[in-house]
């Protein structure tokens, strides 16, 4: 997936930031075993974007994007939370929530998933 869009930050604060946009989506699919073939299709898109700096250190981040296609009037969403801790200028651990409904590639499918991530900085 590529994105290429246009954004602005309505609140810029060290501790709370919002941002909306619009972008231009490229869904690419290449299917290496046979029959080989390659798919792809452009969507349009609207976000919105926050970041909440918490106390110990911590930050909250949340990016949702609803998809629609003008081409074949299909709809979807995605949304992904992100709870962060950096314990050292280079080392972090992070708690995120991830959700896809109605993707618009159409080849994957829905999905909800929560993942462990150890972030090394260097």
């Amino acid at each position: 997936q590529q994105e290429i869009g246009f954004g602005m930050s309505l609140l810029s604060r060290p501790e709370r930031k919002l941002r909306v946009g619009v972008s231009e989506n490229l869904f690419d699919v290449w299917t290496t075993s046979p029959p080989s073939s390659h798919n792809s299709r452009t969507v349009e898109s609207a976000f919105i974007e926050t970041e909440l700096r918490l106390p110990w250190g911590l930050l909250l981040t949340d990016r949702g994007v609803y998809y629609y296609s003008f081409v074949s009037h299909n709809d979807g969403w995605e949304n992904r939370i992100e709870l962060t801790k950096k314990f050292t200028e280079t080392l972090s651990a992070a708690i995120r929530h991830e959700t896809r409904q109605g993707s618009p590639d159409r080849t994957a499918q829905d999905y909800t998933r929560q993942r462990l991530l150890l972030g090394l900085d260097f």
